[in-house]
């Protein structure tokens, strides 16, 4: 019975660890994921990521910017006034799989928040 109750502690004990290493990796605007990363996320899942605007596109309701880091480019669609070309965002949004009639790619970023971003301070 003891033994039951000392192997019940230490599984719990493990999980208690493992959740807190995972929160120290959780993603926010300051912690975001690589661009390359997003390609392997599911249709509707939330995700961050920083980078430099590269392009800009504005549409009739809405507009799209691309953001580029050091693995991968993406583009956001966004319902916001645009990024100026060359600034530095962290954005939060849902991933979308539907083809942009602009690129290429059939995954994007649907912006639900966008921030500046400075990597030398959010690191």
């Amino acid at each position: 019975m003891k033994s039951n109750q000392v192997l019940i502690k230490q599984f719990l004990g493990g999980v208690a660890i493992a959740l807190t290493l995972s929160s120290c990796n959780a993603q926010s605007h300051e912690n975001p994921l690589a661009i390359e990363q997003v390609m392997e996320k599911r249709d509707g899942k939330k995700v961050y990521i920083a980078g430099e605007v590269i392009r800009t596109v504005p549409l009739v309701k809405n507009g799209a910017y691309q953001v580029k880091d050091q693995t991968d480019q993406l583009w956001v669609l966004t319902t916001q006034k645009l990024p100026k070309k060359g600034s530095k965002v962290s954005v939060l949004g849902k991933v979308v799989y539907h083809e942009l009639s602009f690129s290429e790619n059939q995954l994007y970023i649907q912006e639900i928040e966008t921030k500046p971003y400075n990597p030398e301070t959010s690191e």
